[in-house]
């Protein structure tokens, strides 16, 4: 069957309480009316049996053959509360994977469970030259005059909830470029605050001092 190619007239409005945009010829730009009605995609159940359900892909790719001063970014977030506005949290991203289940056995996964995954890769070959320093996940902050209570960090583990509980902070591989294990790990002392990490398949404590 061929595919067929279909162009539409963003310039009005496209279904109920979606909103048009009279500049559609630069931008699609789909807009709810509500701001409580967000914009679905995929937001269903399957039957699949096989394969990977994906919800939303987006792969932008730049194939200009020669140097540019382009960047390439897939998504944007930039939720914001308007100058003089109050209100209550402002969050760039929620993400909640659900094991759902009231009671009993709800299904087993052979895989994993993760929140977010970062996978620097590429693609399987070819040489570069990446100039600034890079990382998976980076943090920045741009703020002034502002107050936090209870304080403004890098990463915040929040307490256990329900009756599983953490195995640790962070599980770290035993290949010596990140973290490196011991056979004959010394003794924590005494009335010493620590952060428990996994290195390898061993359980270790991070020692803390006065700040």
């Amino acid at each position: 069957m061929a595919i067929v190619s279909h162009s539409i007239d963003f310039t009005y409005p496209i279904g109920p309480g979606i909103r048009g945009n009279p500049y559609g010829q630069k931008n699609l730009d789909l807009q709810t009316v509500r701001g409580d009605k967000p914009i679905r995609l995929n937001s269903r159940n399957t039957l699949d049996e096989s394969g990977s359900m994906v919800g939303l892909q987006c792969k932008p790719g730049l194939n200009f053959a020669g140097t540019t001063t382009a960047s390439v970014k897939a998504a944007e977030f930039s939720p914001r509360f308007a100058d003089g506005t109050s209100g209550a949290d402002l969050i760039g991203m929620s993400v909640d994977p659900i094991l759902q289940g009231s009671s009993g056995a709800g299904g087993d996964l052979t895989g994993a469970v993760r929140g977010i995954e970062v996978t620097l890769t590429d693609g399987g070959g070819g040489t570069r030259t990446i100039t600034a320093a890079s990382a998976g996940l980076r943090f920045r902050k741009d703020l002034s005059g502002k107050t936090f209570t209870n304080g403004l960090f890098c990463v915040q583990v929040a307490p256990s909830e329900g009756s599983t509980a953490w195995t640790a902070f962070a599980v770290l591989p035993d290949e010596g470029q990140v973290a490196a294990g011991t056979a004959t790990p010394d003794a924590l002392p005494a009335n010493t605050a620590y952060v428990r990490v996994q290195i390898g398949t061993v359980l270790y404590k991070l020692a803390g001092y006065a700040n």
